[in-house]
């Protein structure tokens, strides 16, 4: 069995160049309108002070890998009453269940977001 490979932020970034993941996101945008993509409701567990545990699962129909995000929110540590947050992204091979990669999620999610925008204001300047 081969150990998953863990991607801090800085790997991440250098793992996922901002053009790869437009395109990227471009492609799981059309999947999703095509009903490709199983991406059920996130799943939160609450917990005392505000905190919680979330679930969020998801893969496309045609590759072999299946993910989640799974992120913790803690109670409040500091005066201000911000609560702390950790997440990972979980990935699965899905012929041979084994885990691929544990991924840093503030990061990958920040370059989903960026990349999600991009594709689709291009796409929107073109309808313009």
């Amino acid at each position: 069995m081969t150990r998953p490979r863990y991607f801090d932020p800085r790997e991440v970034a250098e793992a996922l160049p901002i053009d790869d993941c437009v395109e990227a996101m471009r492609a799981a945008l059309i999947a999703t309108s095509r009903n490709r993509v199983q991406q059920p409701p996130r799943m939160i567990m609450p917990m005392p002070d505000g905190a919680g545990l979330a679930l969020m699962p998801g893969f496309l129909q045609d590759r072999p890998l299946v993910g989640t995000k799974v992120v913790a929110r803690f109670s409040p540590s500091e005066p201000q009453g911000r609560h702390r947050k950790a997440g990972v992204f979980l990935l699965f091979d899905r012929d041979t269940a084994q885990l691929r990669a544990i991924i840093d999620a503030h990061s990958l999610t920040n370059r989903r977001t960026a990349a999600t925008t991009v594709a689709a204001v291009r796409r929107l300047v073109r309808l313009c």
